[in-house]
């Protein structure tokens, strides 16, 4: 009897759960939507919801929007807040810290007849969610339940026995949340400078999401091509990355490695390593620090091992898709050593630029990076770059096409200056953060 009491309470609890986690958003008509805000910009509010995907709502149609974790409000004159946004009593769009209860008012508005309890359960703050509060609106719900059921409910969960772990989780998402908004006061989501936090959407310059302290995102792709026949070919590439964030610091690991052949002969063999730390500063966290490690290998070009290494500083013109946009200029050691040639060391300045553009929808996205190392102290210098088109094809799997084109102004004797080579590859991309740590693969 215990264990179907239990259930029961569980049925019951659970949808008030998953109730509190949704955010809401009222527009004049009356509608309201419910799911995830994503984010405000260019006067459209989106909106991630299960049943239709991302929307988007233009802002002079809001009236009321609540969300659970805290965003970074910039008004048009400037001004910024930190916190979650809510409807106060007035009828009015707010901002408030994670410690402020939500008012009485603040319920979802799709159909409040057939849940005005259960909206006040789920806006109470953390310490105050009780178990016997869920016990009452399970008995006004369950009006026309036998006995037996009522006693069941009654048995489910008496007050002096709280739901501790229910408390826990709410308690822990509360700490979550203040955490997130003293990091972004403390280390430069911009100045918290709006005395009054009462938002018209039609005055906000942009909403954004706080940004995770922990987050990460990385690839894996390969591509291989084979003929048989009158001339026999294979291709291979492979290429993978790991970017892990902490706060403001991002480290950056990666790297690739090509072979070609054609009837037995090998006509492409390289391979590149990759490694950069990057620490943002500044009030928008636009311009960064970088330093940077790498070392190239190519064999057809006689090139036993290039190692680059150095520092600089970048800014990043365009950090939200579905435009992005980062260029970085330092100076730079390099040391190239070949099988027969002479070695050389040389001074140079090093570029690098990363640009993505987003083509009508995430799922298709135009890329291009390029890197030069030019050097000072002698004629010498070095480009790599990278061209393409990726597709996203079903779950986080992509579909990638790309041309890649290296310059080398002084190679080695009967090697060639440039080199251009066409890639079709598969891949898998993945992203999350610290409540997500690695991928659902």
């Amino acid at each position: 009897m215990s264990g179907l009491a239990a259930l029961t309470a569980a049925c019951l609890v659970g949808p008030l759960v998953t109730l509190a986690a949704a955010d809401t958003v009222r527009l004049s008509n009356g509608d309201v939507v419910t799911g995830t805000v994503k984010q405000l910009a260019d006067g459209s509010l989106v909106v991630k919801t299960d049943y239709a995907g991302e929307i988007k709502i233009e802002a002079k149609y809001i009236t009321g929007v609540t969300t659970e974790k805290p965003f970074t409000v910039r008004w048009k004159d400037g001004s910024e807040k930190v916190g979650r946004l809510v409807l106060s009593s007035s009828g009015e769009i707010d901002v408030v810290d994670s410690a402020t209860p939500l008012p009485e008012t603040q319920a979802a508005e799709a159909k409040p007849e057939e849940r005005p309890e259960t909206t006040e359960v789920a806006a109470d703050p953390p310490s105050t969610v009780k178990p016997d509060s869920v016990i009452v609106d399970a008995e006004r719900l369950s009006e026309d339940v036998d006995d037996e059921a009522d006693d069941l409910l009654a048995d489910a969960a008496p007050p002096e026995a709280p739901n501790e772990e229910l408390t826990d989780a709410k308690i822990a998402a509360a700490e979550a949340t203040a955490a997130a908004i003293e990091y972004a006061e403390k280390e430069g989501d911009g100045p918290v400078a709006a005395e009054d936090g009462t938002i018209n959407m039609t005055e906000v310059a942009w909403i954004k999401p706080i940004q995770p302290y922990y987050r990460y995102e990385g690839a894996f792709n390969v591509g291989f091509n084979a003929a048989r026949g009158n001339t026999d070919t294979t291709d291979m590439h492979v290429d993978a990355k790991f970017v892990p964030s902490f706060g403001r610091n991002t480290i950056a690991i990666g790297g690739e490695y090509n072979q070609s052949e054609a009837d037995g002969v090998v006509n492409k063999s390289n391979w590149t390593i990759r490694a950069e730390y990057d620490r943002d500063f500044g009030v928008r966290r636009r311009w960064y620090a970088t330093v940077f490690n790498t070392y190239e290998n190519d064999d057809l070009a006689d090139l036993n091992l290039r190692v680059t290494a150095g520092a600089g500083v970048g800014y990043r013109f365009f950090t939200d898709r579905p435009t992005l946009l980062r260029i970085s200029l330092g100076p730079a050691y390099v040391n190239e050593d070949y099988r027969d040639e002479n070695d050389r060391t040389f001074v140079s300045l090093r570029w690098n630029l990363n640009f993505e553009q987003d083509l009508w929808t995430e799922d298709l996205t135009f890329y291009h990076s390029d890197t030069m190392t030019l050097g000072l102290s002698e004629q010498q210098y070095v480009l790599r770059t990278t061209t393409g088109i990726k597709m996203k094809l079903i779950a986080d799997f992509t579909l990638s096409a790309e041309v890649k084109y290296d310059y080398n102004a002084e190679p080695p004797p009967d090697t060639l200056k440039s080199d251009q080579y066409y890639i079709l590859k598969i891949g898998y991309d993945f992203r999350g953060d610290e409540n997500d740590w690695f991928p659902q693969w």
